[in-house]
């Protein structure tokens, strides 16, 4: 892997000369880029805007960055020097076709007979030209190529951040376990490196995955499919552009009101609405407390469980316990709570906090 942090901060002579941050790459570590700053207008920029402007890797696809503009082979063959100025006249406009269609057309040769013909006189340009054949895909890439610091490609680059004034939102560009992900195509054997440059390749599963992760655009709370919202958005966990910063939000369900015995009162008459923009999202905590306790008659552990009702009427929720003696409760959910727009939040009460103990509120944290 291209950064090793126990080593590159291993001593303060090498954080102090390593470490560094500019305005047009971001941080660097030993002049590795970690992640850049850019500003773009809008997400076509990154998902599906015109190729002047998006934010492309270095990948090729039949032969994207290295399709052959000259015939090598043509000293060897009259037929393919008769045609050698019409070939390479017509290759400038081939690019996106398959382009033996062209060399077979001037070459007088039947369709699809290129890459299979024996005949001595173009074997030259089938060993040349075959492994290119096939249209060029940019949304399928068949190869991508990384930097030397295998975390840039192009103008690609893992941790870059990017300003999207429509949305009046940043975006970072992570891939979730990206070290299982080159490690798995390293094992298929669809990486290799050079001294500037690292290729892979999708001949294995490994490559392949690899090359999905770095080229298809997942952002996060935008729709899967626009054509099929019914297949919904990516979530936090599914996106490689994720929202940033990750600033927490909360809400706050008053189960009790102060004047009230706590448990006299229904939990459960309390409740809130999930908002559309928190479909997705995780609570991840919670802080409650009595309003006022009597410590005499509360000797019991209270379960308290936040719940969720969809509006298909699906039932998920978590429970902590709110220990006997305390009138405050903080805790760090074990698994977090998914949160799905338009469902009610309530609390439930499970045992007993015993007379005299009254209100009851809790405030719960919510991350992308």
């Amino acid at each position: 892997m291209p950064i090793d942090f126990n080593l590159d901060f291993l001593t303060s002579s090498t954080r102090s000369s390593a470490l560094s941050l500019t305005s047009s790459t971001g941080l660097t570590i030993n002049n590795q880029v970690i992640g850049g700053f850019h500003a773009y207008h809008s997400l076509n920029n990154i998902i599906n805007g015109s190729e002047d402007n998006k934010i492309p890797p270095i990948f090729t696809q039949g032969g994207t960055t290295s399709q052959p503009r000259t015939l090598p082979g043509c000293n060897d063959s009259a037929r393919c020097l008769a045609s050698q100025n019409a070939i390479v006249d017509g290759l400038a406009s081939a690019i996106g076709e398959d382009i033996t269609d062209l060399i077979e057309g001037e070459l007088g040769l039947p369709s699809g007979t290129l890459c299979s013909s024996d005949d001595g006189e173009i074997i030259g340009i089938k060993n040349d030209y075959c492994q290119y054949t096939g249209s060029i895909d940019i949304t399928n890439p068949s190869s991508l190529e990384l930097n030397s610091d295998l975390l840039s490609s192009g103008r690609l680059q893992l941790g870059m951040v990017v300003y999207i004034s429509e949305k009046s939102q940043s975006y970072q560009f992570i891939i979730d376990d990206y070290e299982t992900l080159y490690n798995a195509a390293e094992t298929s054997g669809d990486i290799i490196t050079t001294t500037f440059t690292t290729a892979v390749g999708d001949g294995g599963a490994g490559g392949a995955a690899f090359i999905n992760a770095w080229t298809v655009h997942k952002v996060e709370g935008e729709l899967k499919n626009p054509s099929d919202p019914d297949q919904g958005t990516w979530s936090r966990d599914e996106a490689n552009w994720k929202k940033y910063p990750n600033v927490p939000e909360y809400f706050t369900i008053n189960a009790v009101p102060a004047s009230e015995e706590v448990d006299d009162f229904n939990f459960e008459d309390a409740y809130i609405v999930v908002p559309q923009e928190w479909d997705g999202k995780k609570v991840v905590s919670v802080e409650a407390s009595l309003f006022t306790m009597d410590s005499s008659n509360f000797t019991n552990d209270a379960g308290i469980q936040l719940f969720q009702i969809s509006k298909d009427a699906d039932k998920t929720g978590y429970t902590y316990v709110h220990a006997f003696g305390q009138k405050s409760h903080s805790s760090n959910f074990t698994s977090a709570l998914t949160l799905s727009a338009n469902s009610t939040l309530q609390l439930k009460k499970h045992g007993s906090f015993g007379s005299g103990n009254q209100g009851y509120t809790a405030t719960f944290k919510v991350i992308s």
